[in-house]
């Protein structure tokens, strides 16, 4: 039952997943020219939002689910920066 549950993570294109670690970029650094500038800077704010993309995915147990905790995520960061005043 567990392996059927979970099939849907096999019919998920990476290319997919690597479009939807950009939206929570573009969640954190609304504009282009909010990017951190530092390539290693960079490469943090990448493999960071990958980590929250990759556990949100192995925590899902449907696409529908993931695709929900992903906007809630998304709209969980944009509502902290308008908070913060950013």
């Amino acid at each position: 039952m567990e392996v059927n549950r979970m099939a849907w993570r096999n019919q998920m294109p990476q290319e997919l997943r690597d479009h939807l670690v950009g939206k929570l970029i573009r969640a954190i650094f609304p504009e282009e020219s909010d990017l951190p500038q530092d390539q290693v800077e960079q490469m943090n704010v990448i493999e960071d939002a990958k980590t929250i993309e990759r556990e949100l995915f192995e925590t899902a147990t449907n696409r529908e689910e993931y695709y929900n905790l992903l906007a809630e995520k998304i709209y969980s960061i944009q509502r902290d920066i308008r908070q913060s005043g950013h």
